[in-house]
């Protein structure tokens, strides 16, 4: 894929990330660091920061976010990379953040949708998630 997904495991690795990407995921580290939630990053073929999930020791997405904090919407440049990883890793979504790409994701039962319609809709909605 165009990008590759790496568990962060360092205090300082989350600082130089979360200056990268214009973001606060430096945040989360004591709870890394306390075993209860992990952060993935997504890097670019130049090994640049695209992506951050913070995933729940039960393989849940709490929150994805790209650049600035903004969320990947079906048909971004990044939405197949995400979408391949969610899939291969059999990942649940807890978050508003990937629901465009819910329809993408075999896996997960429809019935669980947080939005009705959400891959027939197809908008940009607003919520009022955390923000890294």
């Amino acid at each position: 894929g165009d990008v590759t997904f790496n568990l962060a495991i360092s205090n300082t690795e989350l600082k130089t990330v979360g200056s990268k990407m214009h973001n606060c995921v430096s945040s989360r580290w004591s709870k890394v660091y306390a075993k209860n939630t992990r952060i993935v990053v997504g890097y670019d073929k130049e090994e640049t920061p695209v992506l951050c999930l913070e995933i729940s020791n039960q393989n849940e997405i709490l929150e994805c976010k790209a650049m600035y904090n903004r969320i990947v919407e079906l048909g971004d440049k990044l939405s197949n990379s995400l979408i391949d990883y969610v899939n291969d890793k059999k990942l649940e979504l807890k978050t508003y953040d990937l629901e465009s790409l819910r329809c993408k994701i075999p896996h997960l039962n429809d019935t669980t949708s947080v939005l009705t319609n959400s891959c027939l809709a197809g908008q940009n909605m607003v919520m009022d998630d955390l923000q890294f």
